[in-house]
């Protein structure tokens, strides 16, 4: 299943707010869909919601609905929470919750989502019961998952380019963490093991168009669990890091200048 490109705006402060939310907005359509139609006064779980989305797309669609997001990112739900005020959306609320033991009473739960932060995180199989034992009987589920690094081009480009500059054993150890995720068969498995009922899944691919590379670099050492590393950088091996960098990307580069840079997730969905 594909998407069409999401052009992205240059890297001022604002700007590049924008375009953090832009790089995933392609993803939130599909997840919703696989959702199907949500019917009033349900509780609509967003899990590992960040600043708000795609919990308050739910709440925008669904004003019948009650949404949930919760995050560990108490910095993060406080964003969300402005958010949600400036749109005077009243469905809404955001908590401080682990998505490993859900403060929520069993089968409370009339349909459930996350946009690439469950079953990421924590013990994968903890996160997968946990969904499973607060979602009602019949309640659906939609799920985005990172599939493997190479899918996640903040997480190739960045870790192809500090491997070059950052002793081996500073860098993260987040490949390791995708290898389950990279398995359809595994991640079905978390998921009928733990209650579901159905599960179906497939990959997801689209592109994003970064203006210059300029934008690129912003975007993808500006935040995130790579952010520290760029930032301990000298300024001879910024250097050195920004040219890698702009050379792995040069497959990317169109004739106008931009880079097409193409993301693949995979959707998990099914019914409890």
């Amino acid at each position: 299943m594909s998407s069409p490109s999401s052009r992205l705006p240059t890297t001022s402060p604002a700007a590049q707010h924008a375009l953090r939310m832009s790089v995933l907005e392609p993803i939130n359509p599909p997840l919703l869909t696989r959702l199907g139609e949500i019917a009033d006064d349900r509780l609509v779980l967003d899990l590992a919601c960040g600043i708000g989305e795609p919990t308050l797309a739910v709440a925008r669609q669904y004003p019948g609905t009650r949404v949930l997001g919760i995050d560990m990112d108490e910095a993060a739900l406080e964003t969300a929470r402005s958010r949600a005020v400036h749109e005077r959306l009243g469905n809404v609320e955001f908590q401080t919750m682990s998505l490993e033991e859900l403060e929520l009473p069993d089968a409370s739960v009339g349909a459930a989502l996350s946009r690439l932060g469950l079953l990421l995180h924590g013990d994968q199989v903890a996160g997968a019961r946990e969904l499973a034992r607060v979602l009602a009987p019949g309640a659906p589920f939609s799920l985005a998952l990172w599939s493997a690094p190479d899918d996640n081009p903040y997480m190739r480009l960045g870790l192809m380019t500090l491997a070059h500059l950052i002793p081996s054993d500073q860098l993260p150890g987040i490949p390791p963490r995708f290898a389950p995720l990279g398995s359809s068969e595994i991640v079905e498995g978390w998921l009928t093991q733990a209650g579901m009922r159905t599960v179906h899944s497939e990959l997801l691919h689209w592109r994003v168009c970064f203006p210059d590379f300029d934008a690129w670099w912003g975007y993808n050492t500006s935040a995130g669990p790579l952010n520290s590393l760029f930032a301990s950088l000298d300024a001879d091996d910024r250097r050195a890091a920004q040219a890698r960098m702009m050379q792995f990307m040069d497959d990317s580069r169109t004739p106008s200048g931009e880079y097409e840079i193409e993301s693949r997730c995979r959707l998990v969905w099914g019914v409890r």
